[in-house]
């Protein structure tokens, strides 16, 4: 009987998963979208494809994500939004910090859907640290420190919270480097552990004076938003 609640709660889950609901991004829309849209089939194909190799053991920095034009995507439909972040996150992985920061700022001028634009946040926040960090930390939304707290045992989260208290020069710094740290080693993807530390070392050369965007260049092949925002019908 222990075991009773605890099945019921995964076919609850396992429920809901497999309905469509508006606005939120799990398996029944993520089927229908693409089941409905070519470039949405491609995108998921390529998501799939990206977290197997995340489940081997493999880099996230050091993948070749297949070739495409960014003025392809759709930023309303789900799974081209992910596209469009995976591509983003993998930037910052691979230390091109002023293309993560440029990726960001239109990302989140173009997401219209509020739940997407809620999980953007932090993301949001880390690109803020690094183009203007004085404005940054002056102006920090308490309710999006308050969503990176709550996943500081996540490592990209546990990383934001050092970087922030690196660029304050908190006297807790050393501490919150420890755990986050510890949390990085502990995550279940050896190649997301080596990308961390390595983002973590880049982060760790940049200062108030010094804004990491500085370390990187922006390439003529930036990944660029889309200018053909539509919205979902």
């Amino acid at each position: 009987l222990f075991f009773v609640p605890f099945g019921l709660i995964n076919l609850f889950v396992l429920i809901l998963n497999g309905i469509p609901f508006k606005g939120i991004s799990n398996d029944a829309n993520n089927t229908l979208e693409a089941l409905r849209n070519p470039r949405s089939r491609e995108a998921y194909a390529m998501l799939l494809n990206t977290h197997a190799q995340l489940t081997y053991g493999e880099r996230f920095s050091a993948m070749s994500l297949s070739e495409t034009n960014p003025k392809t995507l759709e930023l309303t439909r789900g799974l081209q939004l992910n596209e469009y972040l995976l591509r983003t996150t993998q930037a910052l992985y691979q230390g091109h910090l002023e293309d993560y920061v440029q990726r960001m700022k239109g990302l989140k001028e173009h997401t219209t859907n509020q739940i997407f634009a809620g999980l953007l946040k932090p993301y949001s926040h880390l690109a803020a640290l690094l183009s203007d960090p004085m404005s940054a930390l002056e102006h920090t939304d308490k309710a999006t420190l308050r969503v990176i707290k709550a996943m500081k045992y996540e490592g990209l989260f546990a990383l934001i919270l050092w970087y922030q208290a690196h660029l304050q020069k908190d006297e807790k710094t050393p501490k919150i480097y420890q755990r986050f740290i510890d949390i990085a080693k502990k995550q279940p993807l050896k190649g997301e552990i080596e990308d961390l530390l390595n983002l973590q070392e880049t982060l760790s050369k940049t200062s108030l004076e010094h804004p990491a965007v500085m370390l990187s260049k922006t390439t003529e092949e930036s990944f660029s938003v889309p200018e053909n925002i539509e919205q979902t019908p």
